[in-house]
């Protein structure tokens, strides 16, 4: 009988001993970093309680959110309880390892939290199903988490469940278009215009724009000015990029005196956004007609209900007449014309053309004037093209972007005397 009972001591202490070396090459392994420094994870009670029957210790993470974005709070569920009907388990602890890319807010019932590790207490755990709840907000910066959880019990062998769910960013866009010349005369300025937007509903942070100059051409100077200028590259770093937000940077440049074809690259750049691009490119002659075209509003910004003047200037600046030139202004959605001048040629609902003639080297630049008012809903932004062109000349395309400010809604103040 005693050789039994030292059989059964040895037995437990084996069982226990073996407990032990899991839970610690279990730590060492996944969970060593969040493990350092909390002994506790190694040892649950200096005098163990031996288990009832045979139990096998279960735990199951699961989340309400398993597609969360960026700022969105989320709450962990761990199930745990014993497989074995009858069995039970004692001086249980409870971890939750959390993911590095969120941020504890509390847990239900109270646990402790150290270091990215949220423990509870339980006295006993059996067949019937127990569960705690961890809630967390999820930071930005990461396209995953990784939860791990863990269960132990005196004596017993200790289990553990993770739960991979994937971090939804944002939908966010970046846009960043070129204009200029289509064509110019070697030797003589050309002036590019980088209109770089966030037509997305997120903010998106660390704006880059950088402009990389054509070979060949002589840089003249910019507004705004470069932060940083390394020829050919020109890089402007604008900071935090607003939904509906959106800067314009024009460049200037001498042209090359050699015929040919120069083209000029944009990238703009911002997290969490990957880079987009743009290219333009310019054909540069000795001779011909070059029609080039501008276009002005009266306000960067306007409110539902209000007038918006857009004014187009054109001119020649080639060395031929440009004969017979048609100017066309592709209006926005949701603006109505309330006044042309001079009056259109062609009036349709989505575009007015004007027949302008033949353009000469030698005139000042004509102008086109036309004033509607902003309709629809606001914020967004208005986006109005202008094109102008002629048989065997070099024409040009022109773009302005207007933004619409949200609706205001003015509530009533009552005043009362007591």
């Amino acid at each position: 009988m005693v050789k039994k009972n030292w059989v059964r001591t040895l037995w437990i202490l084996a069982l226990a001993m073996g407990v032990w070396a899991g839970v610690t090459w279990f730590l060492s392994g996944t969970l060593s970093n969040a493990a350092e420094g909390h002994p506790e994870l190694l040892f649950q009670s200096i005098v163990p309680t031996p288990p009832l029957d045979s139990p096998h210790l279960n735990v199951v993470i699961s989340v309400d959110n398993d597609s969360p974005a960026p700022g969105d709070e989320i709450i962990y569920t761990l199930t745990y309880s014993t497989t074995d009907p009858a069995s039970a388990a004692y001086n249980v602890y409870l971890y939750d390892f959390l993911p590095t890319g969120v941020q504890y807010i509390s847990a239900n019932p109270p646990a402790t939290y150290s270091d990215g590790i949220v423990r509870f207490t339980d006295s006993s755990v059996g067949p019937v199903d127990e569960s705690v709840t961890v809630r967390v907000r999820v930071l930005e910066g990461y396209n995953q988490l990784r939860n791990y959880a863990m269960i132990t019990a005196d004596l017993v062998y200790p289990d553990y469940d993770e739960l991979l769910i994937p971090v939804e960013i944002p939908e966010s866009h970046l846009a960043v278009t070129k204009s200029g010349p289509t064509a110019a005369i070697g030797g003589r300025e050309i002036a590019y215009t980088l209109h770089c937007e966030n037509p997305g509903n997120v903010t998106v942070n660390h704006a880059t724009v950088k402009d990389v100059l054509p070979a060949g051409t002589t840089y003249v100077g910019a507004s705004p000015a470069p932060t940083e200028v390394a020829l050919p590259v020109l890089t402007w770093y604008l900071g935090d990029f607003a939904p509906l937000e959106w800067h314009d940077i024009v460049v200037t440049v001498t042209a090359p005196t050699d015929a040919g074809v120069i083209t000029n690259v944009a990238l703009l750049d911002a997290y969490p956004r990957v880079m987009t691009h743009t290219t333009y490119a310019t054909t540069i002659i000795t001779e011909g007609a070059i029609l080039r075209l501008t276009k002005q509003g009266s306000a960067a910004s306007v409110d539902l209900g209000d007038a918006l003047v857009y004014t187009l200037r054109y001119w020649n600046e080639g060395t031929a007449t440009a004969t017979n030139a048609r100017l066309t202004d592709t209006l926005p959605a949701d603006v109505t014309v309330i006044g042309t001048d001079p009056t259109p040629t062609v009036t349709t609902s989505t575009y007015l053309a004007w027949n302008v003639g033949n353009v000469l080297t030698s005139a000042s630049p004509a102008t086109i004037r036309v004033t509607v008012t902003v309709e629809g809903y606001g914020g967004r932004i208005l986006h109005n093209q202008a094109d102008i062109a002629a048989a065997g000349a070099f024409g040009e395309h022109a773009d302005l972007y207007t933004s619409v400010a949200l609706a205001k809604l003015y509530l009533p103040v009552t005043l009362r005397s007591h």
